[in-house]
């Protein structure tokens, strides 16, 4: 598994050592809402949750970061951003 600023979530220490499972495991463990989820910009599709699809894990979850970083600069810039094609 290759280490990724995509598998960085933001949780206190405490809950990060009692998360040993897979996500798909703690997330139905604790009940997490997919709106939980969304806030953290992880892809709320179960079958990236498994172990096994880290890495399309890792990709959809950049993808999403890197959308919402450029909605954010638009927002932020919308005068750079008018006259970009």
């Amino acid at each position: 598994m290759r280490e990724a600023l995509a598998n960085i979530a933001f949780i206190n220490p405490g809950t990060n050592k009692t998360l040993r499972d897979e996500p798909r495991v703690y997330i139905n463990k604790y009940k997490i809402d997919k709106k939980e989820l969304k806030k953290q910009l992880i892809p709320t599709d179960e079958k990236l949750l498994r172990l096994e699809n880290y890495e399309e894990f890792i990709d959809k979850r950049s993808e999403i970061i890197s959308t919402e970083i450029s909605n954010y600069m638009k927002n932020l810039y919308p005068q750079f951003y008018a006259n970009q094609k």
